[in-house]
Order: structure tokens, then C-alpha cells, then sequence
């Protein structure tokens, strides 16, 4: 591992339309000591050619070209080339702030911190941002032991469990079992929400920034706006990890880790409702969770108040909402018959 250097993992499948963005987000970071490694993750459209054009004559610059196998496998294939002592992910359909990496490097290293985190901020999918304008940066910043670092990534209150938004040590996610394939491959949503844990049990201090530094942009293509398929489930399979972790070794975090399930239970019921599924089973048991994990929404003393009053509503909300639902389809099925 070199010192100081931060290697940039940038996972890409048929990003040609926002690479030139991508490109200017690097390009622009006033932290000059990177690597950045580009995964090219089987696209079919002129993502590897940008990428070859972009990293011609630039020593610092790597491309990793391997077949379409989902943004887990991708990053893992970029942390597996990686050679920085720091880590970063970057979505390369987002924007970078000049001053991420040097916020995050030096909170990192001036509070001897295991991961450093900024905030973020939502944006429009035709969103440009100007780099010749700085950034405002908040002076205001918090540090966190381990136990209350993990409450506060499942509370979503100050930061989530997105990668994009912090930096990881090199020497901590080689600590990891089966690193360099520190993501699980079987979760294709949510991915970033076992990963992060994974890091955190072996970690002992964060430092947060209030600074808004990474711009996320709302694409309507991607699948975490893409409404309802059976892939988003998978995220039970790293919650469901987290869970049990978190009540064998971190229980004043399990409360939140419980929330957290709760409030994914929604968002699935929310869309799979739009999306008028109808597998009963798989309904039934995001019901169950719900149920089960519902209280914990309100137990949760991070969690926002208007959240720990409104959540409680949405099962007997759904529960109406599809019982009237399912028994009209019954009903259409029964006639046809």
C-alpha cells in the first residue's frame, strides 16, 4: 500500500452519457495523490471506449474490463487492483465536489479516524455542477465510537449506509473475510448496507463532516428508481446478517438495524404495490418483517420524529391497500374460470 494515496473505485456499466461528468469530477479534486481504477462491467455501449480515451497517458489511471456481473463483483474486482492506503467508491453517474477527498482524507487523518464521512446532497438528473464556484464547507464536525457509529448508519438521522459519501482505510478492508471480495455478490440492492457493517465491526472511530460534498443524482433508469423486481429483495440477505450481528455483539445498535428493516419493508410494499406484484408469499413475509420490526421505528430515539409517529400507520395502510387488492384479483381470476 503507498501512503496517502487514495485508490478510486469506479464501477461502470453503460455509463457513456455520464462519463464526461465523471471525468470532470475527478479531474477537479484538489487531492492530487490517487489512483483511479475504472471497472468496466460488460457495457455494450461506448463506456470502454471513453475509458480508454480518458485513461491514455495517464499513469494513475487503470481499467479493469470483465463481463457484466453486477456492481458487487465490480467493485470487489477494483479493490483487488487497488493499491492506495485509502479507499474511495464513486458512482461515476454522481458528481464530486472539488474538496471531497481532501475533507475526507484530513478529517481521517487529523482525528485518527478509521472512516471519515461527509453528507450528501439529492440531486435532478440533468443536474451540472460548477466547479469554478467553491464549495461551502461547514467547520461543524462529529466523532463517533464504534457502537454509535452503526446506530447512526442504520438511523439514516446525520449519514446512511451509501459507500460514496465516505472513505474506507485499505488495512481495515483487508480485515474483512474473503477480501478482496469484500461485497456479497447474492445481494443485488443494498448492497452498501452488509458492506458497510462488515467494515464497522472492525473499526473503531468515525469522523463526520456536515459539508455537503457529494451530489447524487436521481436517475430514473436506475434500479434503485426502477420500481419493483425480485432483485431488490436480496437486500434481506444482508440485513438479515446485520440483525443478527448486531444482537450478538452490538445490542444498543440492534434497535436501528430493526428501524432500518422496517422502513425497507415499506419502500418494497410501496413499490410492489405500484407495480401491481402479486406473489402472496413474498408479500406476506415483508408483511411479517414489518410487523415484526415496526416498533422499533418509533423505539429508535435518532430516528426523525415525524418518522417515528407516521411509520406505525403504513401497516394498516398497506394491509388495507392489498387485502382489497389481492381479493379484486381473486375475484377477476375466480370469474374467468
Amino acid at each position: 500500500m503507498q501512503k496517502d494515496l487514495i485508490s478510486i473505485v469506479v464501477p461502470c456499466f453503460h455509463m457513456g452519457r455520464y462519463l464526461k461528468d465523471c471525468f470532470s469530477s475527478l479531474e477537479n479534486q484538489t487531492y492530487k495523490n490517487v489512483e483511479i481504477i475504472f471497472v468496466n462491467d460488460g457495457s455494450i455501449d461506448n463506456t470502454l471506449q471513453m475509458l480508454k480515451d480518458f485513461c491514455q497517458d495517464k499513469p494513475n489511471c487503470k481499467i479493469v474490463d470483465q463481463p457484466n456481473l453486477g456492481v458487487s463483483n465490480a467493485r470487489n474486482a477494483g479493490l483487488a487492483c487497488a493499491q492506495g492506503e485509502y479507499v474511495y467508491f464513486f458512482d461515476p453517474d454522481d458528481f464530486l465536489s472539488p474538496q471531497i477527498l481532501s475533507v475526507l482524507h484530513s478529517n481521517l487523518t487529523k482525528h485518527n479516524a478509521d472512516i471519515s464521512i461527509v453528507r450528501y446532497k439529492r440531486v435532478k438528473e440533468n443536474f451540472c455542477l460548477d466547479y469554478s464556484k467553491p464549495q461551502k464547507l461547514s467547520k461543524k464536525l462529529k466523532t463517533f465510537n464504534q457502537q454509535d457509529t452503526i446506530s447512526q448508519l442504520y438511523s439514516g438521522a446525520l449519514f446512511d449506509v451509501c459507500v460514496w459519501n465516505k472513505l474506507y482505510k485499505h488495512q481495515i478492508l483487508k480485515q474483512i473475510e474473503n477480501y478482496p471480495n469484500v461485497y456479497n455478490t447474492e445481494i443485488k440492492y443494498g448492497e452498501d448496507a452488509e458492506f458497510n457493517f462488515k467494515y464497522l465491526k472492525n473499526s473503531h472511530k468515525a469522523v463526520f463532516s456536515y459539508s455537503r460534498l457529494y451530489f447524487y443524482r436521481q436517475r430514473k433508469s436506475s434500479l434503485v428508481h426502477s420500481g419493483f423486481n425480485e432483485k431488490k429483495l436480496t437486500d434481506f440477505i444482508g440485513l438479515n446478517y446485520v440483525e443478527r450481528e448486531c444482537h450478538k455483539n452490538f445490542p444498543e445498535a440492534e434497535d436501528y438495524i430493526k428501524s432500518w428493516k422496517a422502513l425497507v419493508c415499506i419502500e418494497m410494499l410501496f413499490y410492489i404495490y405500484l407495480n401491481k406484484y402479486d406473489d402472496k408469499d413474498k408479500i406476506e413475509r415483508l408483511f411479517q418483517n414489518l410487523f415484526n420490526c415496526l416498533p422499533f421505528v418509533a423505539l429508535a430515539k435518532r430516528n426523525a420524529k415525524w418518522l417515528r409517529l407516521v411509520a406505525p400507520l403504513s401497516y394498516p395502510v398497506f394491509r388495507l391497500f392489498f387485502t382489497k387488492r389481492l381479493s379484486k384479483k381473486h375475484t377477476q381470476t375466480k370469474n374467468k374460470n
